[in-house]
Parts: C-alpha cells; sequence; structure tokens
C-alpha cells in the first residue's frame, strides 16, 4: 500500500511541476496534454490510455491560452487529474475520471490561479515602488518562491483529488457497468476525440 501511494504521490507531483511549463517557467511544451498524457501514461504503466486521455484534452483546450485576464480551465491539470485517477491502484472507470479531470481543470481556474495571480499583480507593484526608491530586490528569489508555491497548489489540490475520489473507484465501475448510464457514458466518454476534432475544424475555419 505505500509503495501504491508513493507512485501517486510521484505522479501528482510530475503534473503539479509540469504544470509551471505552461506559462511560468521554460515552456517546453511537456504540459500540453498530447504530450504530457502518454509520457504520465508509459510512467503509470498504460501508454495507449494516457494518449487517449491527452488526446481528448488537448483538442477541447487547443485554442484555450491563459494569458491576459483570461483564465480557461487548466489542460495539464485535466489531462494529469483525469490519468491519475483511471490508472494506477483503485482505479476509477475511464468515463468517470476524464469528466472529473476535466472539472478539476476547471475548478484550478478560481480555486489556484486567480487567487496567485492577485498575489503577484501586488507584488509586482510592490516591487516596482521598491525599485523607484533605489532599493535592490532579488528577482530570482521571488520568482523562484513563487513557482514553489504554484507546484504546492498543484500539488495539493491533485493530492486533494486522489484522496476523495480513488476509494470511489470500485464503486464507478459498478456504475459503468451494464445500465443505461454506464452506456451514456462510455459512449460520451469514447465520442469526445470527435468532438474535440469538430472544435479544432470549426477554429481553424474561424481563423482563415
Amino acid at each position: 500500500m505505500t509503495t501504491e501511494a508513493g507512485v501517486l504521490a510521484a505522479g501528482a507531483a510530475a503534473v503539479a511541476a509540469a504544470e509551471l511549463d505552461s506559462t511560468l517557467a521554460a515552456q517546453l511544451m511537456v504540459s500540453r496534454p498530447i504530450v504530457l498524457g502518454p509520457i504520465l501514461g508509459f510512467a503509470m504503466g498504460s501508454p495507449l490510455v494516457g494518449a487517449f486521455v491527452g488526446l481528448v484534452v488537448e483538442l477541447l483546450s487547443h485554442d484555450k491560452i491563459p494569458v491576459g485576464g483570461l483564465i480557461p480551465a487548466n489542460a495539464p491539470i485535466s489531462a494529469g487529474a483525469g490519468l491519475l485517477l483511471a490508472l494506477g491502484p483503485g482505479a476509477v472507470a475511464l468515463p468517470v475520471a476524464v469528466p472529473a479531470g476535466l472539472l478539476l481543470g476547471r475548478l484550478h481556474g478560481p480555486l489556484v490561479d486567480a487567487p496567485l495571480r492577485r498575489r503577484r499583480g501586488r507584488m509586482a507593484r510592490e516591487v516596482g515602488e521598491t525599485l523607484a526608491r533605489g532599493e535592490d530586490v532579488s528577482l530570482g528569489l521571488l520568482a523562484g518562491r513563487e513557482l514553489l508555491l504554484q507546484f504546492l497548489a498543484n500539488l495539493a489540490m491533485l493530492l486533494a483529488v486522489i484522496v476523495v475520489v480513488k476509494p470511489l473507484g470500485r464503486l464507478t465501475w459498478r456504475v459503468v457497468e451494464d445500465t443505461a448510464l454506464g452506456t451514456g457514458l462510455w459512449s460520451a466518454v469514447l465520442i469526445s476525440p470527435w468532438a474535440g476534432l469538430g472544435m479544432l475544424a470549426h477554429s481553424m475555419r474561424l481563423a482563415r
């Protein structure tokens, strides 16, 4: 049990760190769901599921960029949370794990991104005032502290959803068995890539 918990904790830490790549650091594209999904899936023993979830989230979020005042659903958190729920010990049924991941990505904005953005706005004003007085400011230290704070907030959110939802894993499989609800959930998750492709085609048409 300790080893299994360690695997999930390590996966959550990896996702929390990868999320920093989206706007705050490096920007090497490892935070994109289409990249993060297969990597995390491979690490957790199911690269195909990782690729599927990554593709779904990528298609649903490809045109949502968190710049300016826009705070869309957090794509790496959505993909990472969905995979952490769907894979590993206490696996949650995929038709439940994917929507749960998408919901967590949506909640990440008001619960994590928005408060931290307000904090950084205040900090930027304070730094500007300090520099205007001719005083030195350790910008590297401030940046490192904010990266650590974002990582810890991401990690706390991912661990919380694992602790709350993972124990329901067996129950979710009963829900998606041969019932009308289960059939609907499976159908929804299987057609989601096609829905995402439709959204991609529509956005490309508008961009022409």
